[in-house]
């Protein structure tokens, strides 16, 4: 058998070099209806504030969320009073890191969140000094 002379080994590697790059940085890996990573109320009204957000091939490929709870969380805290995706997609970035993209839904703005508790703003009764309501 002939040995192999360097030419022939130079471009044996750079094709195979070639086809590894061809590869592409991020793989769908799944989707789902509705992702959260926290506690809904069922009670609350919620209301679509975007759609498709974290999806553009930037956001994915820069990701490093090492789990999907983190990736959920890095998308809905882009739009402020984001609760929960919805049609959701999620990708294995680098084989070691998550990203999701979907619609983000939130509390309808009057709705005020404080501490993670949810006070509906209905409620317009006022307290006289003494501590008796007011009619």
């Amino acid at each position: 058998m002939k040995p192999l002379n360097l030419k022939k080994i130079a471009i044996y590697m750079s094709s195979i070099l070639m086809l590894a790059s061809c590869r592409s940085a991020y793989q769908t890996i799944g989707s789902v209806d509705m992702l959260s990573s926290k506690t809904l109320d069922t009670t609350l009204n919620y209301k679509q504030y975007t759609v498709n957000t974290g999806a553009s091939r930037k956001q994915i490929k820069h990701s490093t969320a090492e789990n999907i709870d983190q990736a959920i969380n890095n998308v809905v805290s882009q739009v402020p009073g984001g609760m929960y995706i919805t049609n959701v997609t999620i990708y294995i970035v680098k084989g070691d890191y998550y990203a999701v993209s979907g619609n983000v839904w939130g509390v309808q703005k009057d709705t005020l969140i404080i501490h993670h508790y949810a006070v509906a703003s209905a409620s317009t009764e006022r307290l006289s000094s003494s501590g008796t309501r007011k009619p």
